[in-house]
């Protein structure tokens, strides 16, 4: 069990710490590509704030995919380097242990489907997921994020 919530938080914590130059790429379905961050997703869906547009609402329906942006930020070095800092800061470590009694938390770990894209890194089904999109707005992972941000 430890090794699974240590798998979801350092992803979790990745996904919050990738800066915020890398912007979600978003392909509509009528072949509209915007660039945004996605805010949160309720199930139906997404609320994407972009530079130019503001923030908007798109039906999930209407989403062919998404992508992360700044894919060097997302390179298997650099998360294997985010990783290695999560693992030898034992702050950083010790407040990633300190979630595993949260309920979101605790949601998240019991999803198999979460799991497994956390494993795979793969971020559109995670990013499409609303319980992981409200775990990414617990304080807790925000602050961890912010701290390996800088």
């Amino acid at each position: 069990m430890i090794r699974r919530f240590i798998a979801v938080g350092l992803f979790l914590i990745g996904m919050y710490a990738v800066p915020a130059s890398a912007l979600q790429r978003i392909e509509l379905l009528d072949g509209t590509i915007l660039q945004g961050e996605i805010l949160s997703f309720d199930g139906s869906a997404y609320a994407v704030r972009t530079e130019n547009l503001g923030t908007m609402k798109i039906e999930k329906s209407k989403v062919r995919s998404i992508q992360m942006g700044g894919t060097d930020s997302q390179s298997p070095q650099a998360v294997q380097d985010l990783r290695s800092r999560m693992l030898t800061n034992p702050i950083t470590l010790g407040m990633i242990m300190e979630l595993q009694n949260d309920p979101d938390v605790q949601e998240v770990l019991n999803d198999p489907e979460i799991f497994s894209a956390a494993e795979a890194g793969d971020f559109e089904k995670l990013l499409s997921n609303p319980k992981f999109m409200k775990l990414l707005q617990n304080p807790k992972i925000q602050e961890i994020g912010r701290g390996l941000s800088r």
